[in-house]
């Protein structure tokens, strides 16, 4: 093997050990980035959890009697159900039309378990949180959108607004339903309602009306009036919202409507509304939701961005990025090990935070930190011992080349050796005695026999031996005597 060969081996085989160390901490890398993935909540984004099946979801709503769970409502048919204390798809249960779709949806806020839902085929109820469902409500439309759904805390009376068909009461609980809405536009389309306890109102947005966008109703829905001063001319109504806590007691804060010109804001029951700007993107305000558990909370959706506040509309912050697609509903809730936990419809239903393992297990925060430490120490042996190895070869082929280049560099020497030893070797046909130009030298030398040249005296011996072996007999003899020259004849 050659310098040049040896070179190039040396290049190729370095490469492969290097590579190796750096694909195991790549392998590590990768590991310790699926466990910190894993390890409780993550923030920063927003979380698709379904359905997957090709449905769409346009409304949600939080189950007032169990923590963190929510509905949503697929245009399949299909009422999903999903829990802020896992990161689980969401499920549905059966008996709505499958051609039917799910325009809203209100838990019963007196009867845990219970569950409507106003859809393009008429009401239907669910007496077991959403697995079977059935039929329900004589009386209301059955080839109309129940698009708004609303009642009082104590169930004594609820409403329903109905897509291009006015406002229906009912006073046993969602069983039989009457039509009202005097005052309300002809082909009214209802899609937003709340009750204002302590003001004793009724508030009903409307979408696609010609005049007043928003009315009130202080006689159970019996007579409506506007309540749209501070409005912009010809705005849409898409949702209503109250801040300030629950029960008959407890005073208003504000209430908020999510409008086609933005977010509005009254502190006087609706007589007059506010724009909200500040840290607000300008758009189209489609939906709101309130957290139970915080009455000064807000969530609003502006097109495809939602925003939160914690001190009653006053200050804006986004929830977090990613979402692509409009946001036509919020709902939020708190689980018992989650936190807030707020879920958005788009499409399928996104939720943030994006959830903490199934069970509410916490992985111990030493663990990716001790993690670390064993990828470091485990790589740091790995490469030290690649290491050696490469050295221990680096080593034995450097012996391997002053080898060769010894044995070429004695190679070569023998042959100059050689060829000197035929430079001096006389001409085939010369007679074993002096030469003319030797007897020349001895005459000049006074006849002595001596070499002029060399100091010494060429025996006839050393001739022959020269000639035939190319080696004076004379080296020879003092090779035997141990003497570095031949010696004097005297």
């Amino acid at each position: 093997m050659t310098d040049a060969h040896r070179s190039r081996h040396f290049r190729h085989s370095r490469w492969p050990i290097k590579g190796g160390s750096l694909g195991l901490l790549a392998a590590l890398g990768a590991l310790l980035a699926m466990l910190l993935a894993g390890c409780g909540e993550q923030s920063g984004s927003w979380r698709l959890i379904g359905p997957t099946h090709g449905a769409n979801v346009y409304t949600l709503a939080a189950d007032p009697t169990v923590a963190g769970l929510i509905y949503a409502g697929g245009d399949n048919g299909a009422v999903y159900r999903g829990l802020a204390d896992t990161t689980g798809e969401v499920s549905s249960g059966e008996g709505i039309p499958q051609r039917a779709a799910v325009a809203s949806l209100l838990p019963d806020p007196a009867h845990a378990g219970v569950v409507f839902a106003g859809t393009s085929a008429g009401l239907y109820r669910s007496a077991d949180y959403g697995d079977h469902w059935s039929a329900y409500g004589a009386g209301l439309p059955t080839q109309r959108d129940a698009a708004a759904l609303a009642a009082t805390p104590d169930d004594a009376t609820m409403l329903a607004g109905i897509d291009g068909g006015g406002v229906y009461r009912s006073v046993d609980d969602g069983a039989h339903w009457t039509k009202v809405g005097g005052g309300l536009p002809a082909q009214a389309s209802p899609v937003a309602l709340v009750w204002d306890a302590p003001a004793g109102l009724w508030l009903l947005g409307l979408n696609g009306a010609t005049g007043p966008a928003l009315y009130a109703s202080a006689d159970g829905g019996q007579s409506w009036t506007p309540r749209a001063t501070g409005l912009p001319a010809g705005a849409q109504v898409n949702a209503l919202a109250l801040l300030g806590g629950s029960g008959a007691s407890a005073a208003t804060l504000a209430v908020f409507a999510a409008t086609s010109s933005g977010l509005y804001t009254s502190a006087d029951g609706g007589q007059s509304w506010s724009h909200i700007g500040g840290s607000l993107p300008a758009g189209s305000a489609l939906a709101l939701a309130t957290l139970r558990q915080q009455p000064t909370w807000l969530y609003v959706s502006i097109e495809n961005g939602v925003f939160h506040s914690t001190d009653g509309g006053v200050h804006w912050q986004e929830v977090a990025p990613g979402l692509t697609t409009n946001v036509q509903d919020l709902a939020a809730t708190e689980g018992k090990t989650s936190g807030p936990v707020v879920f958005a419809a788009v499409g399928q239903v996104a939720r943030y935070p994006t959830g903490i393992p199934s069970g509410g297990a916490n992985i111990p925060s030493w663990l990716p930190f001790g993690f670390i430490l064993i990828v470091l120490v485990g790589g740091g042996y790995f490469i030290s011992r690649r290491s050696r190895r490469f050295g221990y070869a680096m080593g034995a082929m450097r012996n391997e080349a002053n080898t060769g280049r010894a044995a070429e560099e004695a190679a070569r020497w023998q042959r100059e050796q050689q060829a000197q030893r035929e430079r001096q070797r006389p001409p085939s046909g010369v007679a074993s005695g002096p030469t003319q130009h030797g007897a020349e030298s001895e005459r000049a030398s006074g006849g002595s026999g001596q070499d002029s040249g060399k100091g010494r005296v060429i025996a006839p011996s050393d001739l022959t031996s020269r000639a035939s072996t190319g080696v004076p007999a004379s080296q020879t003899k003092a090779a035997q005597n141990g003497h570095g020259k031949p010696k004097r004849r005297k």
